[in-house]
């Protein structure tokens, strides 16, 4: 047939619900026009059969990739490609059979690669199964600002250093149930390098720390800038020693980088270790590493041109276990102060007005702004955050909150993120014996923590670490009228007590004894003032609580054994229920008596 006669042949075209002829000739247009479209599609296509065996590529997929005739012919494509599954699989037939869209990564003749976004469809030629493959577009830029994006959001843009997004991921990780050891590391110095030499001298000592800990590290472990100048680092499957050696490698490379860069300052570190085992998450090493890295620093705070250090004594003594160390054996509350847990709330419910005392107390000494503040026995932080002593004194002034026990300070650290209050400092020591050279603060108060202690001694303490002129001033607990409710128990408990040849725990200091100690040791201009407030007893469970503190106090301060503490204190509880189950509401409802004290440090 000529080429007239098809093309007037083609241009008869069949009426409206007329069926098409039936013949060759459409059937060899129809082909003709595959082929046709196949190489001058402007989109890459490829065909593969059910084994992966490349079978055609049309020119562009041919531009695109580099890959002539002569280079698939024979070809597996996942071969050619790099698109196998890891069973050996052709990603493309196997995707072909479900109808996916996906991405693949591609290889090109050159050896370069690229993401393409690729659609696989199956065909039926003449009853031989076949795959065809739509390059749909090279997605490789995207892929590459995704990744950007996401590589951005997991690291800090100083110093490249994961970043708590990425610890939150880390957390999540297998390698880390089986315990480890985490570290806190903190570069000490950074306010006088960025005040001294510039805060791009800062960022620099930020970069060079953060290039000394990956440096050091191993390849399974995991580092991040944890916020400040402060990294974490996390060690799956360590042991304490494996972190000191960590830590030996790091000081090392940065004193090496300190040579090569000729820095005008040290890089030095701090750290804190916390290990957690295997029932345990690594949050929990993390509040230990706090703890330690606040021993190891030994600055407590920096306030205009005073320090306020640990002594070497200080340093030896907050490394121990404090629970073991004389003073609070002296102290009577090896055994009690980690019982502390919630007594704020407990008693809020038990002294109507109890949270009113401590800003009474402070309204009465008249703080001003500005001043420096150390509080002995903060007591989960009653006169820094319930009192307003951190509000008092405002951001240009500062508290150091001391306390023997970490119960009572993790609780007053815990209130004070909660309150935003960034003045505070903390220190585990007991008021008689604070590890500190001479701080010189303004202030040095407390509040009823004297009969935990030998009142002599801490207030002798508290007035070596006020400056001339400054003021030393507590609240202590002279008694209470307590209710029958909990007023019989702890008489049989005292009576207990004596029938072991002890004498019961002292409470509360008599009335009028401290004021005479403040001038005992030194304090000038004393003056005193007596405080009240109602006690109420609402619930069984709230009495409860108050006399097993109770219990233990006296107990425990009778140098009874710990098992006779044990009996007595059980002792009393069966009392306690007894007696409450009998009570009227006027039997739960006393008073308990208070008083302020405030003296003078002499000018000479």
């Amino acid at each position: 047939m000529s080429l007239e006669e098809n093309s007037h042949t083609a241009a008869k075209t069949p009426s409206m619900g007329e069926p098409p002829r039936q013949g060759k000739e459409p059937f060899f247009a129809a082909e003709e026009l595959g082929r046709i479209l196949f190489e001058a599609a402007p989109l890459a296509f490829f065909f593969v059969d059910a084994q992966g065996w490349l079978l055609a590529m049309n020119p562009q997929a041919q531009s695109i990739t580099g890959w002539q005739r002569k280079d698939y012919c024979g070809t597996r494509c996942r071969d050619l490609f790099g698109c196998g599954a890891e069973d050996g699989r052709c990603t493309c037939v196997e995707a072909a059979r479900h109808g996916q869209r996906f991405l693949r990564r591609l290889a090109r003749s050159d050896g370069s690669s690229f993401t393409a976004e690729l659609v696989s469809f199956p065909l039926d030629v003449r009853g031989y199964q076949v795959f065809g493959v739509a390059l749909l577009r090279d997605v490789s830029a995207e892929e590459h600002q995704r990744r950007e994006l996401e590589r951005r959001s997991y690291r800090d843009s100083l110093t490249g250093l994961g970043n708590r997004y990425f610890l939150e991921q880390v957390f999540r990780r297998p390698e880390l149930e089986h315990g480890g050891v985490a570290l806190v590391v903190d570069l000490d110095g950074m306010k006088e390098i960025n005040d001294r030499f510039g805060h791009p001298t800062g960022d620099q000592a930020l970069q060079l720390t953060a290039r000394a800990l990956e440096e050091s590290l191993r390849e399974n472990d995991f580092v991040a800038r944890y916020g400040g100048d402060e990294f974490l680092i996390l060690l799956p499957g360590a042991a304490v020693a494996d972190a000191k050696a960590v830590l030996e490698r790091i000081r090392s490379v940065l004193e090496r980088y300190r040579e090569e860069f000729e820095l005008p300052y040290p890089l030095r570190l701090s750290c804190g270790t916390g290990r957690w085992s295997r029932e345990e998450r690594p949050s929990a090493a993390l509040r230990r590493a706090d703890r330690d890295l606040y021993r190891d620093k030994g600055i407590i705070l920096v306030h205009g041109n005073q320090a306020v250090r640990l002594t070497e004594e200080g340093r030896r003594r907050a490394g121990e276990d404090l629970a073991a160390v004389d003073v609070l054996r002296q102290a009577k509350l090896a055994a009690s102060f980690d019982a502390y847990d919630g007594l704020d709330e407990l008693l809020r419910q038990i002294f109507l007005g109890y949270a009113q005392v401590p800003r009474e107390f402070l309204d009465w000494l008249g703080l001003e702004e500005g001043a420096s503040v150390l509080e002995a026995g903060c007591g989960g932080g009653r006169l820094t955050v319930e009192g307003g002593l951190a509000a008092r004194v405002g951001r240009r002034g500062l508290v150091i909150a001391t306390d023997p026990s970490p119960t009572m300070l993790r609780q007053a650290r815990r209130k004070c993120e909660a309150a935003s209050l960034t003045q505070v400092r903390f220190l585990l020591a007991a008021a008689e014996r604070l590890p500190l050279v001479t701080a010189q603060v303004d202030w040095a108060v407390g509040m009823n923590f004297l009969h935990y202690t030998d009142p002599e001694a801490a207030l002798a303490e508290l007035r070596r670490v006020t400056r001339p002129g400054g003021g030393v001033g507590v609240v202590v607990f002279t008694g209470a009228d307590f209710p029958t409710v909990v007023g019989k128990p702890v008489k049989l408990l005292n009576e207990a007590v004596r029938a072991r040849g002890a004498e019961p725990g002292r409470l509360w200091n008599p009335p009028g004894s401290i004021p005479e100690l403040f001038r005992h040791v030194g304090l000038q201009a004393v003056e005193s003032r007596a405080a009240a407030e109602t006690v109420e007893f609402s619930t069984a469970a709230t009495a409860a609580r108050f006399l097993r503190q109770t219990a233990l106090f006296e107990a425990l301060g009778s140098n009874l054994p710990e098992d006779e503490a044990e009996e007595l204190t059980l002792r009393a509880m069966r009392e306690l229920r007894v007696a409450y189950r009998r009570a009227t509401a006027a039997d739960r409802r006393g008073q308990a008596h208070w008083e302020f004290v405030r003296g003078r440090v002499s000018d000479s």
